[in-house]
């Protein structure tokens, strides 16, 4: 999405079709998700750094632009940080087709690049559903999870740093939050 670009590099990104519970992101964050049933999941170390990443369950994701992979605190992880670099995981995560979401991701943010780092989610017109590692639209903070205002006080990310975020959404509901 031009001009909203992130200056990040992800370890992983997951996402599931339910609320996780605290034990159940302790243990993502713990890299021993094993026993938490995911719609998508793809770690840095499964890429070979060219072409298109396939999922641990079972996606191909396809890749524009120039990605690299490189290491940042000892850890693998994929490096996006100019407009046209992005995957595309195949799954509609807009609320119409999946009202109950959970998405999960460990990045290393770079910088903030500009206004607007959107780093992964899905448009869909009335409720973007991303996860915002900046945006100077949202909140103090300037993080978020969705189109809910609610979501805009989630605490900031950091950067030069790693970062366990989770963004959950509930339209059924209309709740939605960020943890960092």
């Amino acid at each position: 999405h031009g001009g909203h670009t992130p200056d990040a590099c992800f370890a992983n990104a997951r996402a599931y079709n339910r609320e996780l519970t605290s034990a159940e992101i302790s243990a993502a964050y713990a890299a021993s998700p094993a026993s938490v049933s995911k719609l998508f999941e793809v770690v840095a170390s499964d890429w070979n750094g060219s072409g298109n990443w396939y999922a641990k369950t079972g996606q191909t994701v396809n890749k524009g632009g120039s990605p690299t992979k490189t290491t940042k605190g000892g850890q693998q992880c994929v490096n996006i940080n100019q407009d046209g670099e992005y995957f595309e995981y195949g799954i509609n995560v807009g609320p119409r087709s999946m009202p109950v979401l959970t998405m999960e991701t460990t990045v290393w943010v770079n910088s903030r690049a500009n206004n607007r780092g959107w780093l992964m989610g899905d448009e869909d017109t009335g409720c973007d559903r991303y996860i915002l590692i900046h945006d100077d639209r949202v909140g103090a903070a300037q993080t978020g999870s969705s189109c809910f205002s609610s979501a805009w006080e989630a605490p900031a990310v950091h950067v030069g740093a790693w970062n366990h975020i989770v963004s959950y959404y509930n339209q059924n509901t209309g709740e939605s939050y960020m943890v960092v």
